[in-house]
């Protein structure tokens, strides 16, 4: 479900909200940056939309970083013989 603004919801709004509806997986998008996407990230959203910030090149090596910080390395994949 997308959420819009999201900065405007704050990231607390995502963390309350997925307590009566646990299934669902949100968008946040509306005012997301470098800055802030973490929090809504640690919050539960599944997906953040990052649109304005991108403008911004600054703005880019800090979400790369923060993606990659966040990212799994893949595991071993088991054969299953």
């Amino acid at each position: 479900m997308k959420a819009f603004p999201a900065r405007w919801l704050g990231h607390d709004w995502f963390s309350l909200i997925r307590g009566p509806f646990p299934d669902v997986r949100f968008v946040a998008t509306g005012g997301l940056d470098a800055g802030n996407v973490g929090g809504f990230l640690d919050a539960g959203v599944r997906v953040a939309a990052v649109g304005s910030a991108l403008e911004d090149p600054g703005q880019m090596s800090e979400l790369v970083a923060l993606i990659a910080s966040r990212s799994r390395p893949a595991g071993p994949v088991s054969g299953g013989d």
